[in-house]
């Protein structure tokens, strides 16, 4: 299983300021959205399409893989975003972004959306034991 981007209360656990949101966020998405997809026969690539596939078929968990949906949209804008940047600073691209430089609505998105991401192997499991 994924380790948890959370830390005691809640706070997100960082390395140096930054989080991998690679690591901790689209991979679990990508990989869960993949498995899903397969069991439930939807034949699409791109990640929002499984998803959105896997939730047209009437599924269980139609919210979660809402929430999935818009999770993984909005790590891949904060990803984009951060390596524009380093791009700009003449700097590799990277996939860690510095939580405490965004704002609190990008802050609360980026916490609800880990926590979606959270519930991907309840998810995986539930749809592979029916």
């Amino acid at each position: 299983e994924q380790a948890s981007p959370f830390g005691f209360f809640g706070r997100l656990q960082t390395r140096e300021g930054m989080l991998d949101l690679k690591r901790t966020g689209l991979k679990p998405i990508v990989t869960g959205a993949r498995v899903l997809a397969l069991r439930a026969g939807v034949e699409a690539r791109a990640t929002a399409e499984r998803l959105a596939g896997v939730r047209s078929l009437g599924e269980a968990h139609s919210t979660d893989l809402e929430a999935l949906a818009r999770a993984h949209g909005r790590f891949l804008t904060f990803i984009l975003a951060r390596q524009l940047e380093d791009i700009a600073a003449g700097q590799a691209p990277g996939n860690r972004i510095a939580p405490a430089s965004l704002d609190a609505g990008a802050m609360e998105d980026l916490r609800a959306g880990l926590k979606a991401a959270q519930t991907i192997p309840e998810i995986v499991r539930d749809c592979l034991s029916s």
